[in-house]
């Protein structure tokens, strides 16, 4: 079993058919034994147009902001995969740890992405019980105290 990286984006991502593609890809991977992480980057040219927007406002846009206006790109991306892996019957990780926080109804208010990884915020006073629910997903429960500082 080998761990693979994939990265796609562009106008590998540009249409129906080739999200399809994609997805196909990321299942025969994963059903061949490998371990797969799979990086992605928004659809098309939408990158390129949303940071032209970004230097139409302002001058010099904030790094943090520029990422939070990328993302939602990302996002439709990750979640158009997501559609047609489950439809195959493999979940990706992404919609395994979302279908845990949200059976636990743990609320994310926000959700940052970038090219290694998702990182999604909630609140403190749900932080164990959000580990918890990932850990008990995939399998990574242990005897140890998980404790959040204050």
């Amino acid at each position: 079993m080998a761990l693979i990286v994939q990265k796609y984006g562009g106008t590998s991502v540009g249409s129906a058919e080739r999200i399809q593609a994609v997805a196909q890809r990321v299942y025969k991977t994963v059903k061949a034994g490998n371990s797969l992480v799979v990086v992605v980057s928004a659809m098309g040219k939408t990158t390129d147009g949303l940071v032209e927007l970004a230097y139409l406002i302002t001058q010099n846009p904030n790094s943090r902001e520029v990422d939070m206006l990328l993302s939602p790109g990302e996002q439709v991306f990750i979640v158009l995969v997501s559609m047609v892996l489950q439809e195959l019957g493999q979940p990706g990780v992404a919609a395994k740890m979302f279908e845990a926080l949200a059976l636990h109804e743990i609320n994310i208010p926000m959700i940052v992405t970038s090219e290694i990884k998702i990182s999604c915020v909630v609140a403190q006073a749900e932080g164990v019980k959000a580990i918890h629910a990932i850990h008990a997903t995939f399998g990574l429960t242990s005897s140890k105290k998980i404790q959040i500082p204050a």
